[in-house]
């Protein structure tokens, strides 16, 4: 089968410069390669979606006739149900001098695949073989619905065959092209993979529901992550109300959140008569899941949030304050609680004497703010918020007296912008341009690359 040698050189003898000729102007235009938007020029291709495109002339015209006539008769003789139409698959051969500019040769038959609308829209059901002569690549490009039958794994094999390469190398392009279409035609003409390649899909198959069991464990990892955050915002917002609450009338620890379990205290604590109050002066009488205790330093907390405290990790301190043994001792008939015996956290034995709640203040800020950044750890907007401020002390002097959550939500909506710039300045870096004839695309389809 014949060839056409690729050779930009001249075969006359090259001229000898002896400083009194004049030297040969050399054409550089002529010597870069070519833009993307050149590579779409398609002159002498009567149809740059189906058959060969071959602009540089690189085969003979006795090869193109051959060739077509087997592209032709795949897609007018065989053809299969596309979207409740027969049609039939379309195959697309385009051979090019060089790469434009920056292109790898996956990127660029993907570019001419969708550009010029390769296969059927309903059903995308083209094929894309691009040869790069001068750069020694070749790549093939699927539709959706080829990449059925012309597996990933049947392209690379292809590809990489020593018959493939060698003719490649001995730049017998016509019969390159034609062990690629040897290779596909059978299978397209049946519009089912090889015996070979099916079974491969079934072992991907049984890959991609391994992957889906992983995407669902991720998607039920995603929910709990957005529910955490949706958590950690909400305890943000209420020692934000606590601070401007606080700032109207100064106020207790009562009317404040458990800086333990950062949740809501029972409203109306009477600690008058028992260290031990379930709100509305009730006292020791119901069931202590709902109440609260306060230590002699006067600090509030959940009685179920102080008893884990003390009872994990030796603690013998307040949460807040560190003051040391700060528990009221239990009694009888009324003590500080109804859980029997407590020694971790009681001071010296002194029975209870009434204790005023000690004041909302940088303690108590210090305390929850600790608190909130060690339970949401794993938040990212956390995560953040205790790298800008890692005390209470620099988140104060940063936020001053009443925007934490403005503070936070717009270091966040600053953060989600700069992602987004990222993700749509990469989105652009990797675009090359949708179909233009109305056909087919390869978004969703396969390939592979090869050089030879």
């Amino acid at each position: 089968m014949g060839f056409v040698m690729m050779s930009a050189l001249s075969n006359s003898p090259p001229a000898t410069y002896t400083g009194m000729q004049k030297p040969t102007t050399v054409d550089r235009a002529a010597l870069m390669p070519p833009t993307a938007s050149q590579s779409l020029d398609t002159t002498g291709c009567p149809d740059p979606a189906r058959g060969v495109c071959d602009v540089n002339a690189i085969l003979q015209a006795s090869q193109h006739r051959i060739l077509d006539a087997q592209i032709e008769e795949l897609e007018e003789q065989y053809p299969h149900n596309c979207g409740g139409d027969a049609r039939g698959f379309q195959v697309a051969v385009h051979i090019i001098k060089r790469l434009p500019y920056g292109d790898s040769v996956g990127d660029h038959a993907t570019f001419l695949f969708n550009s010029h609308g390769v296969g059927h829209r309903p059903c995308n059901n083209g094929l894309l073989l691009l040869l790069a002569v001068e750069d020694r690549k070749s790549a093939i490009r699927t539709g959706k619905g080829t990449q059925r039958v012309v597996t990933d794994a049947m392209i690379n094999v292809m590809l990489g065959d020593k018959g493939f390469k060698k003719r490649m190398r001995d730049h017998d392009y016509a019969g390159g092209v034609q062990y690629i279409l040897d290779q596909i035609i059978s299978p397209l003409q049946e519009n089912e993979p090889t015996f070979y390649y099916k079974w491969i899909n079934v072992g991907i198959k049984c890959l991609w529901a391994g992957v889906a069991v992983v995407v669902l464990a991720w998607g039920i990892s995603t929910h709990h992550a957005s529910k955490k955050n949706a958590d950690f915002v909400t305890k943000l917002q209420k020692l934000q109300a606590t601070r401007e609450r606080n700032a109207k009338k100064d106020s207790d620890v009562t009317t404040a959140p458990c800086t333990i379990c950062l949740e809501e205290l029972p409203k109306g604590l009477d600690f008058s008569q028992s260290a031990r109050s379930s709100g509305n002066g009730n006292g020791n009488r119901v069931a202590s899941e709902s109440a609260a205790e306060i230590l002699r330093c006067g600090h509030v907390f959940h009685e179920a949030c102080i008893d884990k405290w003390f009872g994990s990790g030796g603690n013998d301190t307040c949460p807040i304050c560190r003051k040391q043994s700060p528990r009221f001792p239990t009694t009888a008939g009324g003590g500080s609680s109804a859980r029997g015996s407590r020694s971790a956290g009681t001071g010296d034995g002194a029975p209870y004497s009434r204790t005023r709640p000690a004041p909302v203040d940088d303690d108590y800020y210090a305390g929850y703010y600790e608190n909130l950044g060690r339970q949401y750890s794993t938040v990212p907007g956390a995560r953040r918020m205790r790298r800008r401020n890692p005390t209470w002390s620099s988140c104060k002097q940063r936020y001053g007296e009443f925007n934490l959550c403005a503070d936070y939500d717009a270091s966040e909506a600053k953060f989600q912008r700069e992602e987004a710039a990222a993700a749509a300045s990469r989105a652009r870096a990797s675009s090359y341009g949708e179909s233009s004839g109305g056909g087919g695309s390869c978004d969703g389809g396969g390939g592979g690359e090869g050089s030879w």
